[in-house]
């Protein structure tokens, strides 16, 4: 089955999924806020469990911007930024550990060669540049991987990392959180 093949059979499914679950009637009794208030009545765990699967299902080409909206969602804002920013700083660290420390040939061989240009770039205006490169790929696979195998130091890369995640988190967590919750109430699962 060809990799295009496998996509639109995705897609199909979960507009199937979706058409699905309305026409049933399971999202009559579904409330974003009863979710949210699921979640955060784990405490500590509801945490623990949204660190560790932005950290660790992010890499595997999950969304972070779809993290940062639901900590938005789920926690009051000052504590959504502070785990939306961990979260994407774990994610950014794992690919980082796979790209450099277990797969660096095969992450170099996948590397499309229109990316391979920005490692000069990147790599002569240090700290700033890993920073801009943040800012504008946030956590995207393939910039990921790509800024992971660049001859960079670790602490500048991290540090960059931390600094650049920064707008994003907050776009994601203030206004995909304000833009989630008015889009449940139009289809009345606020």
């Amino acid at each position: 089955m060809s990799s295009r093949t496998l996509k639109l059979a995705l897609v199909a499914a979960v507009i199937a999924l979706v058409i699905g679950l309305f026409a049933s009637g399971a999202l009559d009794t579904f409330s974003l806020e009863h979710t949210a208030e699921l979640i955060r009545s784990y405490g500590p765990w509801g945490l623990a469990v949204y660190l560790l699967a932005f950290t660790f299902l992010q890499p595997l080409g999950l969304s972070g911007n779809m993290f940062t909206v639901v900590a938005g969602l789920i926690w009051p804002t000052w504590l959504a930024l502070i785990l939306a920013l961990a979260g994407a700083f774990g994610s950014a660290m794992v690919n980082v550990a796979f790209a450099r420390y277990v797969a660096f040939d095969w992450v170099q061989a996948r590397i499309p060669a229109r990316l391979r240009k920005y490692e000069r770039w990147l790599t002569e205006r240090g700290l700033l540049g890993v920073i801009f490169f943040r800012v504008a790929t946030f956590t995207a696979h393939p910039a990921q991987l790509l800024i992971s195998v660049m001859k960079l130091p670790l602490p500048r890369l991290m540090l960059g990392t931390a600094i650049g995640f920064i707008p994003a988190v907050v776009a994601g967590v203030v206004l995909g959180g304000e833009v989630t919750r008015w889009l449940a109430g139009l289809f009345g699962l606020a």
